[in-house]
């Protein structure tokens, strides 16, 4: 139930780690000021680490996203709507039943919220985690994107992702 955050309230302190819920005023102030915070996920009960220093390119050129890239089960998730259209594909959501659908070159996905299943032009295919709905954002895992024919790597020690088509 925090409101406000004083601009100096932190000072001094080393190695600071805030838990705190996913659209939250802390989750501002810590990505403003570079510290740690751990998400908790009140829709799924878990924990997910979000990722505020890592960086995403795509052909190389780095991309601006709208929401950070979070780890949760030791699976790194990346913002759904951001990337897929960064990699040309028309994306779309359906509120009814909370599903994303992304369409790239005949081939189409259906990531449903809280599965970890992906349709793959309608066959069924298993995540290592489930999507996941954060703060309006549809958090799906980074392999995702390679359903459609494109290059995913991780670089753990340079903190980036770079996808390639």
């Amino acid at each position: 139930s925090v409101i406000m955050v004083g601009e100096s309230a932190f000072y001094g302190c080393d190695n600071l780690t805030v838990y705190a819920g996913a659209s939250s005023i802390m989750q501002d102030y810590c990505k403003k000021d570079g510290i740690n915070i751990v998400t908790v996920d009140k829709i799924q009960n878990t924990v997910v680490d979000v990722l505020n220093d890592v960086k995403i390119y795509v052909n190389g050129n780095e991309l601006e996203y709208n929401y950070p890239v979070v780890m949760k089960n030791s699976t790194t998730l990346i913002p759904l709507r951001n990337i897929f259209e960064a990699v040309g594909c028309v994306v779309a959501w359906d509120d009814s039943t909370k599903t994303a659908y992304a369409e790239k070159d005949g081939i189409t996905l259906a990531l449903k919220t809280n599965s970890d299943s992906i349709f793959v032009n309608g066959n069924e295919q298993k995540l290592a985690t489930s999507t996941t709905l954060m703060c309006d954002n549809t958090m799906v895992h980074i392999r995702a994107v390679e359903h459609l024919g494109i290059n995913v790597e991780w670089d753990g020690i340079a903190r980036t992702i770079n996808i390639t088509y």
